[in-house]
């Protein structure tokens, strides 16, 4: 099923949020396939999508959030591919990385 980024949306607080993320996300993934990254510009952007997947989770319901999720999931794909030397980071560290914004926003 093809996700339809400029989709109607309803008059909702919370719909109205996703329609912004859809769009900013999916502009966000085509300017990463434009660029080259290095190792340490690939961790950054996995961190920034671990990020947004987090904040995401509180401000759209969830069926959306995961609908951001795999966006972000095409993001971070697509800079892997764009990296002459692919190394994520591990899932304890990008949390670790996280959780210092995390606090502060919440």
């Amino acid at each position: 099923k093809k996700l339809q980024i400029f989709a109607p949306i309803a008059s909702r607080r919370s719909a109205a949020l996703l329609g912004v993320l859809r769009i900013a996300i999916k502009a966000l993934c085509e300017y990463v396939r434009q660029e080259t990254y290095v190792t340490f510009s690939l961790q950054q952007v996995q961190v920034d999508c671990a990020f947004l997947a987090d904040f995401s989770r509180d401000v759209v319901d969830v069926e959306d959030a995961s609908v951001l999720e795999s966006l972000l999931g095409e993001v971070l794909s697509s800079a892997s591919q764009r990296c002459p030397e692919p190394v994520l980071l591990e899932a304890a560290a990008v949390e670790l990385l996280c959780d210092e914004p995390k606090r502060k926003l919440r």
